[in-house]
């Protein structure tokens, strides 16, 4: 995924409005409203600590206005499909639904779908983003 200059552009527009809120925070000592604030524990004990903390994430904002992160490039999504057959379970990827099942087991029964869903997310490999759908008849 490569960014385009409007998400460049809403990504500095965003590290603006962080900028300004922790600004306000740190001179006002509110955030703007719909804003959460920082939280409220130790303020009557210890009033400049709280004070502290608030500047402290200033330069913080500044830099990532400065210099934004950009977003990590997302993997597409793994799907595989789950289905019942020959008295087991077969997991395929979505795109092979006609092809051998890339893993099969018979140790689970044919009634217990949601043993099945677990097994089928222990083999798959792990990714960002991950979807196991069921194609079959309906369970019992």
């Amino acid at each position: 995924m490569i960014a385009n200059s409007a998400e460049q552009r809403s990504a500095r527009a965003a590290a603006l409005r962080h900028v300004a809120d922790v600004l306000r925070m740190c001179i006002l000592g509110r955030p703007r409203k719909g804003i959460l604030g920082y939280a409220s524990s130790g303020i009557r004990h210890r009033p400049l600590t709280m004070y502290a903390s608030r500047w402290r994430a200033l330069p913080q904002a500044v830099a990532r206005a400065l210099r934004p992160t950009p977003e990590p490039a997302l993997r597409t999504a793994a799907e595989w499909v789950l289905a019942r057959e020959s008295g087991g379970w077969a997991v395929r990827p979505s795109g092979a639904l006609d092809g051998a099942p890339a893993h099969f087991t018979a140790d689970i029964p044919a009634d217990d779908q949601n043993a099945a869903f677990d097994w089928a997310r222990e083999i798959t490999p792990t990714a960002d983003q991950k979807a196991i759908h069921y194609v079959g008849p309906p369970p019992r």
